[in-house]
């Protein structure tokens, strides 16, 4: 695992460990073929029937498992057809095994990466993502966009977004735009929180804004706990549920004797955001105690509480492995916040796969007298302007 001075986020870090083996190979390849043994000293050449056998690679194909391959073919089909085509792989994939549901949020993000590299650091490939897998793509173009330009102006950056709104009746692809704006500011800004989110300031939109502060607290999240990464291994993807340590905890980061912080060190305006996530740090830092870290929700102000029963809820599908019973048990436990937590239910099922179907679903199975409010939470995260 990466120190916890690293400021580059997990999917930066798995794409640069990437990178650096194709280096090492291209690396390989000139030494030997330059004629240069370990001793650094010019060589005799080989005899061509030497040099086959040299470049013979020892790799066994046989041992690469065929989730390795679904992915290695989904970032092909970016090379070759582009990101919106690999999006589409990505979905059909998940359709035929339910686990890429979950792991396809990271995907979405490497995805996103790749191809603002791919396209050197042009930003327009964002028309390409698919909102699809939590808009991962959305994030992880952004993401790449402002680690390559970490002193773009702040206002410069948020056009990107708000450019989407233009002659566009939906508001779904600013809105994750903005989000993974927020991600960007972040790790572009070496996670300086205060800087982050002055840098969502620049949003007029108050709507925009917020996502954008979102996705700061969201990067801050990911980036101080850790998350899983893409490997190459038997998985993959590496879903570990106790959370990987890329960044451990620090008195600058996160605190087991404060669960509200960081949250109560930010203005109020940023609370919210700032409680939308921080059941997932709570979680972590009481060992995977769901009931405490619901609890937890009680220190939030007033008027940040129902971000944080929600960003419970919303959690829990991943927590319980879109176990909807279990989900629906846990919220029931959050008192006045039930509604909140299974709001956040809804949201973390229609942002999953951009329909209905399993959302419904799932209101079909809360106590009748929370289905309207499940119900009303359906329509308004689908309604027309939000949809694609």
């Amino acid at each position: 695992m990466a120190s916890s001075t690293s400021t580059r986020s997990p999917i930066r870090q798995a794409i640069d460990v990437l990178l650096g083996l194709v280096l090492v190979a291209l690396a390989a390849a000139w030494w030997r073929e330059s004629g240069f043994g370990t001793s650094g000293r010019p060589q005799e050449r080989q005899e061509p029937q030497q040099q086959g056998a040299a470049r013979a690679a020892p790799f066994d194909w046989s041992t690469v498992s065929s989730r390795d391959l679904n992915i290695a073919a989904v970032f092909v089909t970016a090379r070759d057809r582009g990101v919106r085509a690999a999006m589409d792989s990505l979905q059909e994939i998940a359709k035929h095994d339910s686990s890429y549901w979950t792991e396809g949020h990271v995907i979405a993000h490497a995805l996103g990466r790749y191809a603002i590299a791919a396209n050197r650091n042009d930003p327009s490939v964002l028309s390409q993502c698919r909102p699809t897998f939590q808009a991962g793509c959305y994030h992880g173009v952004l993401e790449g966009y402002m680690s390559a330009n970490p002193h773009i102006a702040a206002s410069k950056a948020s056009a990107l977004c708000t450019g989407l709104l233009v002659g566009n009746p939906s508001r779904y692809g600013a809105t994750e735009c903005a989000h993974g704006l927020g991600h960007g500011f972040a790790e572009g800004l070496g996670y300086d929180l205060t800087q982050s989110l002055h840098g969502c300031d620049s949003f007029d939109d108050a709507d925009l804004r917020v996502e954008c502060h979102d996705g700061v607290f969201m990067e801050n999240e990911m980036h101080g706990l850790g998350m899983p990464t893409m490997n190459v291994g038997d998985s993959a993807v590496s879903m570990h549920s106790h959370m990987m340590m890329h960044a451990s905890p620090t008195a600058e980061r996160f605190r087991a004797s404060d669960l509200a912080f960081p949250c109560d060190s930010v203005g109020t305006q940023y609370q919210p955001s700032c409680w939308a996530y921080q059941p997932l740090v709570i979680a972590h830092l009481t060992n995977g105690d769901l009931a405490k870290t619901l609890d937890a929700c009680k220190l939030a102000l007033e008027t940040s509480r129902s971000r944080c029963y929600r960003g419970y809820g919303k959690q829990s599908m991943a927590w319980f492995g879109w176990n909807f019973p279990k989900v629906i048990e846990g919220c029931s436990k959050a008192a006045a916040g039930e509604s909140d937590c299974l709001a956040g239910g809804v949201e973390a099922l229609i942002d999953l796969t951009l329909t209905t179907n399993r959302a419904d679903s799932f209101c079909d199975r809360v106590a009748r007298r929370l289905q309207r409010a499940c119900r009303d939470e359906i329509t308004r995260r689908f309604s027309p302007e939000q949809k694609i």
